[in-house]
C-alpha cells in the first residue's frame, strides 16, 4: 500500500530544502518535478500554508489575531501586545461587527473572547 505525502510533510521538505538559501532555483525546480511525478501539484496551495506556518514556529514567530468592534488606538495596541508577552509576534488585526464592544485573541489555537457579548451572556446566565 502506497502512502501518500501530506501537504505538511511536503511543506517540511521544502522548508528544509530552501532554509540555507543555496541554489533554490535549481532546489524548487526539483521540488516541483517531484510534485508533479506524485501527481500532487493540485495540493500546492495547501503546501504553502503549512509552510508558512512551519517557519513561523521555526523562527518562534507566534501570530496574534485581533478582532475589535472598533480599531484599536496605538496605545491600546501597545499595551495589549505587551500583556501578551514578550518575543516575536506577528499580529493580525479585524474589525468584527458582530461584536457590540470588547474584543477576542487568538493566539495559536487559545482563544480569549473579552467580548461584550460574552459579558453579557455571563451576566445573564448569573442572574437566571
Amino acid at each position: 500500500m502506497i502512502q501518500k505525502i501530506t501537504p505538511f510533510q511536503y511543506a517540511v521538505l521544502l522548508y528544509e530544502l530552501t532554509s540555507d538559501g543555496k541554489e533554490a532555483a535549481k532546489k524548487l525546480k526539483a521540488f516541483f518535478g517531484f510534485l508533479a511525478k506524485n501527481n500532487d501539484l493540485r495540493k500546492i496551495k495547501q503546501i504553502i500554508k503549512e509552510f508558512e506556518i512551519y517557519e513561523k514556529k521555526r523562527k518562534g514567530i507566534r501570530e496574534v489575531e485581533i478582532a475589535s468592534a472598533r480599531p484599536l488606538a496605538k496605545e491600546e495596541k501597545k499595551l495589549l501586545l505587551e500583556a501578551i508577552g514578550d518575543g516575536k509576534m506577528e499580529v493580525i488585526e479585524s474589525i468584527d461587527e458582530n461584536l457590540l464592544g470588547g474584543m477576542t485573541l487568538t493566539i495559536g489555537d487559545m482563544l480569549i473572547d473579552g467580548s461584550l457579548r460574552k459579558k453579557l451572556r455571563e451576566l445573564h446566565r448569573a442572574l437566571a
